[in-house]
């Protein structure tokens, strides 16, 4: 009860109650307005949202409220399809992740990744030390598949030939091999998992989904495990009473190496001191260099 309202404020026949002061409002907008003025002349116990009113024993569980019910919307668009906005990261990278985009694959944004991550590996290796704000090891996640391209799961059988890759990433995959001539559809081949997609791009988001991804990302301040690519997010951008990793210094570099430089954490606030977030305003232009880039590469490889 200690964090009800009521309970908190004293709520009684219509009258509001300042159990600190032992004094009756007629409205909660009259009792909050005396409980900020309180507090704001630092007189004890009157630890309260200012925009709802809920009263806190504790300045942590007010902080945990606000992130959780009053954080302000991020406003983003989508970076290849420019579809939004998004009010938070995590529902962002949801939209790429799931393959909802129609532009950018989640393939496609962890390529990028690992292509900006190159020069901080390329210097690591050169120093043999450590750099500062590398979070190659935390956003660049690890998932292992054997030489036939079958992951690493445990307990999870699959219905495919025993020498068809299952992963996506693995050279050898193709989804021709997952093709229903019957269904005219794109089965997945996962024992127990009846999905099917209508075109290859649905099956491979399906299948680097966390419903079958062995990809784990790591925070670096709490080194909690994660999944998914939205749910880190969520997480990043939502810690508070256990983890801060958002108030961190090297909190804009741990976003900006997880999304490959497409999402910014600018310097601004929000009003209630949330960090602010923003699609880069070159991030088109960055999706169309790495292509661009990728196809010479590959023409070179294969001159």
């Amino acid at each position: 009860m200690e964090n009800n309202p009521s309970a908190m404020n004293g709520e009684s026949c219509g009258q509001w109650l300042c159990k600190p002061c032992y004094v009756l409002f007629g409205s909660r907008e009259a009792l909050i307005e005396h409980q900020l003025q309180m507090r704001k002349a630092g007189e004890a116990g009157h630890i309260c949202c200012k925009v709802c009113g809920q009263g806190f024993v504790h300045e942590k569980l007010e902080l945990a409220h606000m992130l959780e019910v009053h954080s302000k919307e991020q406003g983003l668009d989508c970076p290849g399809c420019t579809k939004g906005p998004y009010p938070r990261l995590g529902n962002l990278l949801h939209h790429i992740e799931t393959g909802e985009c129609t532009s950018l694959s989640l393939s496609e944004l962890e390529r990028m990744r690992i292509k900006k991550l190159d020069f901080v590996r390329k210097l690591r290796a050169l120093t043999n030390d450590t750099v500062k704000s590398d979070y190659s090891a935390y956003v660049d996640p690890y998932h292992k598949f054997n030489a036939e391209g079958r992951g690493v799961q445990q307990g999870v059988g699959s219905l495919a030939a025993e020498n068809v890759p299952l992963h996506p990433e693995h050279p050898n995959f193709r989804s021709a091999h997952y093709y229903n001539p019957y269904s005219e559809k794109y089965s997945c081949p996962m024992i127990a998992c009846n999905k099917t997609f209508a075109k290859p791009k649905g099956l491979v988001s399906h299948l680097l989904s966390p419903v079958h991804g062995t990809k784990v990302y790591r925070c670096p301040y709490c080194n909690s495990e994660f999944k998914s690519l939205q749910s880190i997010a969520s997480h990043a951008e939502s810690a508070g009473v256990r983890c801060k990793l958002r108030g961190t210094d090297q909190f804009g570099a741990f976003i900006d190496q997880l999304t490959a430089g497409l999402i910014d954490v600018l310097k601004e606030r929000h009003d209630d001191g949330t960090p602010k977030f923003k699609t880069n305003d070159q991030a088109r232009d960055k999706i169309a260099s790495f292509r661009a880039n990728e196809v010479a590469e590959n023409s070179n490889a294969q001159a």
